[in-house]
C-alpha cells in the first residue's frame, strides 16, 4: 500500500493532519491501533483552552502560572508557533473552536449569545465535561466522509527507513491477523504520550509507542521524566478507574465561591504558615487565588507536601469541600455533568467531603522537533502529545496537525516515492518477530500485561512526586531485572494470528520497557527541584532547568544535557516544611 502521507495514531492531532492533508489534495493513510479516534487520551480532555483574561489581570509574561516552566526549544520557530496556541494574547485556539462549532460542536455561550470561557480555563461543551468525546468524534466523522485510508486495529510496529529517510510504516492488523506495509513520503506520528504509573491520568493503553518508534528510527527524545500532575480523583479510592477533575472551581482557593482543599485534621491547607512565603510571591506576580488563579504547580506542590508530611488520608488523598458554598448544587446540576456521576455512586458533591490524589498526566517532553515538526529523521514528523510540548492543550494537538502538513506538502511534492524492494528486508524482520512472539505462545511464562504492571508498579513506587537517588537507581536495577529476566520468559497465551490482544501487548511492553529505562535515567541526571519536578536529594528550590535529551545510535542511547535559568520563579529560595509533629485524628 501507497500514500502520501501516513499518520500514526487518531487523536485530535491525527485526526486534524489527515482532515488538512486531504485538505491540500494529498493521498493520506491513517494506522490507529484501536478504533479510529476512540484511543488515546484526546478523548478525556473537558475543556477547550482558550485564555480568557479579561477584565482580570493578566500574568506577566515568563510567569508560568498553568503547570510548570517550558524550557525554549532548540528551534525558536516551534516556540512561536506554541506560544500562538496557549498564550493569553492568542486568538489561534479562538480560531480553531469556531471551526469546531462549524463542525457541529457546541460550546457553552453567554445569555447574548458569545463563547463563554471560564477566566483562565476554558471552553466548556454544552452537553459534557469531556469536550475531547465530542471533538474526537466530529473529527472522526469528518475523516470517514472523506477519502483517506483509515487502517483501524493496526499497531504501527516500526518505521521504514531508506537512505536515511523515513519511508513508510509496518503495522500488525490485529483483525486480519497479517503485517500491513505503507510507503509514504512522509511519517507523522501522533500516537500520544504514555501512562507511566498505574495512577496516571492518561489511559493505560498508552504505552510510549510513537516515543519507541522514533527512538528505534534515530530521532532524539527530550524530557520523559517531566510530568505535570493534577489534583484529580483520588484513585486509591473506588471507582479507582475514574480519572476526573473533582475540584471544579479550582486554583483560586482564596475565592469565597470556590472550594477548600482540607488535610485530614480538617485544616484549610492554604492558610497554613508554612506556604505563606510560596502564596506571597504568586501574589506579587499577579496570581492572586481569588481572581486570577494560583499557577497549577504551586497548588500542587503544596497538596504534595501535606500528603508527604503525613495529613492526607488514609488513602493518601487530600479532601475538597463544597459545603460552605450557597449556590453549589445549582451551579453544579448547571454546569457539571460529573455531579449525576457522582450521585449514581451515593455521593453528592455539594454535601460530601470528595477525595483527591496528585496523578501524572502526559510527559511534557517527547520527541524533538523543528520548527516544522519534523524530527532529525528527514521524512520523520511528530505532533500532538508526542511532540515535545504539544501535548498541552487540544487546541495545541489540533494546531500542531496543521501546521505540520505545511512541511510536509512540500516534502511530498519535491520527493520520491520509495519501492518495496528497498524495505523488504526491514518488513521481513518484523514478520520474523512476530512469528517467534507466536510459535513461543502457550502456557507458562510470563504475560505481557504482568510484564507492563510490573514496570508502571515500579514507577509508582519510585518515581512518583517526590524522586531521590536511593529510588531511582532502585528502579533503574527493577527495570534491568525485567529486562533480563522476565522479557525472555515473555509469553503469549495463543498462536493465532487473528484478533490476538497478546501480540499487540507484547509489542507495547517492549515500547513501555524503553521509555521507562529512559524516564529513569533523565530523573537521575535531573539534579535539582523546581515547581512539580522535586528532587528529596537536592531540596532546595532552583531556577536552574536541566534539559536532557537521549538518542539511540547503533542500539547504544546516547545522553547530552543543557541547562539554564528560567524566568518569572516564584519558588526559589523556599524550602520544603518539617515534618509536622501533629497526628491524625481517630
Amino acid at each position: 500500500m501507497s500514500a502520501d502521507v501516513v499518520v500514526v495514531g487518531s487523536g485530535l492531532a491525527g485526526l486534524s493532519a489527515a482532515l488538512e492533508a486531504h485538505k491540500r489534495g494529498l493521498k493520506v493513510a491513517i494506522m490507529e491501533k484501536r478504533v479510529l479516534g476512540r484511543g488515546g487520551a484526546s478523548r478525556m480532555g473537558r475543556r477547550f483552552m482558550v485564555w480568557s483574561f479579561e477584565e482580570l489581570p493578566k500574568p506577566p509574561p515568563g510567569s508560568p502560572w498553568w503547570q510548570t516552566y517550558l524550557p525554549p526549544a532548540e528551534d525558536p520557530q516551534l516556540d512561536r508557533k506554541l506560544s500562538t496556541v496557549i498564550h493569553g494574547d492568542s486568538q489561534m485556539a479562538w480560531r480553531i473552536a469556531l471551526e469546531m462549532e462549524r463542525m457541529g460542536m457546541l460550546f457553552r455561550r453567554t445569555d447574548d449569545g458569545k463563547l463563554w470561557p471560564e477566566p483562565c480555563v476554558g471552553l466548556h461543551s454544552m452537553k459534557t465535561d469531556r469536550v475531547g468525546v465530542v471533538l474526537t468524534n466530529l473529527m472522526s466523522d469528518e475523516v470517514r466522509r472523506r477519502d483517506i485510508i483509515v487502517l483501524e486495529e493496526t499497531m504501527a510496529i516500526r518505521i521504514l527507513k531508506h537512505g536515511g529517510k523515513a519511508v513508510g510504516v509496518v503495522g500488525w492488523d490485529k483483525v486480519k491477523g497479517e503485517v500491513v506495509t505503507v510507503i509514504a513520503k512522509a511519517v507523522v506520528l501522533a500516537t500520544g504520550s504514555a501512562a507511566f504509573c498505574l495512577d496516571s491520568v492518561p489511559p493505560l493503553t498508552l504505552t510510549g509507542d510513537g516515543y519507541a518508534l522514533a527512538l528505534r528510527a534515530g530521532a532524539e527524545l527530550t524530557d520523559m521524566c517531566e510530568l505535570p500532575y493534577y489534583n484529580y480523583w483520588n484513585k486509591n479510592i473506588e471507582p479507582k478507574n475514574w480519572s476526573i477533575n473533582i475540584a471544579y472551581w479550582t486554583n483560586r482557593p482564596f475565592n469565597p465561591e470556590g472550594p477548600l482543599y482540607l488535610n485530614s485534621l480538617g485544616q484549610n491547607i492554604f492558610e497554613k504558615d508554612e506556604y505563606k512565603t510560596l502564596i506571597q510571591k504568586s501574589v506579587a506576580l499577579g496570581m492572586d487565588g481569588k481572581r486570577v488563579p494560583l499557577p497549577h504547580y504551586v497548588i500542587l506542590h503544596i497538596i504534595a507536601s501535606e500528603l508527604k508530611l503525613g495529613r492526607g488520608s488514609e488513602n493518601h488523598g487530600i479532601y475538597i469541600s463544597y459545603k460552605h458554598m450557597k449556590y453549589a448544587p445549582k451551579l453544579m446540576k448547571r454546569w457539571w455533568a460529573t455531579y449525576d456521576y457522582l450521585k449514581k455512586v451515593g455521593l453528592d458533591p455539594s454535601r460530601d467531603l470528595l477525595e483527591i490524589g496528585l496523578q501524572p498526566h502526559i510527559s511534557q517532553g517527547g520527541i524533538v522537533v523543528d520548527g516544522n515538526f519534523e524530527t532529525s529523521v528527514p521524512g520523520l514528523f511528530a505532533i500532538g502529545g508526542c511532540a515535545t510540548y504539544f501535548g498541552i492543550s487540544m487546541a495545541a494537538c489540533i494546531a500542531s496537525g496543521k501546521w505540520v502538513m505545511e512541511k510536509v506538502e512540500e516534502r511530498v511534492k519535491s520527493g520520491e516515492t520509495t519501492d518495496f524492494e528497498s524495505v523488504r528486508d526491514q518488513v521481513k524482520e518484523e514478520e520474523n518477530r512476530i512469528e517467534t512472539l507466536l510459535q513461543q505462545a502457550g502456557s507458562g511464562g510470563v504475560h505481557p500485561a504482568a510484564i507492563k504492571h510490573m514496570l508502571r508498579d515500579i514507577m509508582t513506587r519510585r518515581c512518583h512526586f517526590w524522586k531521590n537517588e536511593k529510588d531511582l537507581l532502585e528502579a533503574a536495577n527493577e527495570i534491568r531485572r525485567i529486562k533480563e529476566d522476565a522479557l525472555p520468559k515473555m509469553r503469549l497465551r495463543t498462536r493465532s494470528r487473528t484478533y490476538n490482544q497478546d501480540l499487540v501487548e507484547a509489542f507495547e511492553c517492549q515500547n513501555l520497557l524503553d521509555i521507562c529505562e529512559i524516564f529513569v535515567e533523565m530523573s537521575l541526571r535531573k539534579r535539582e527541584s523546581r515547581g512539580t519536578w522535586q528532587r528529596e536529594d537536592y531540596p532546595e528550590q532552583m531556577k536552574r532547568y536541566t534539559q536532557v535529551f537521549v538518542k539511540q545510535v547503533d542500539g547504544k542511547k546516547i545522553y547530552r544535557e543543557r541547562a539554564f535559568e528560567m524566568p518569572g520563579v516564584i519558588y526559589e529560595g523556599w524550602k520544603m516544611p518539617s515534618p509536622s509533629k501533629e497526628t491524625r485524628p481517630s
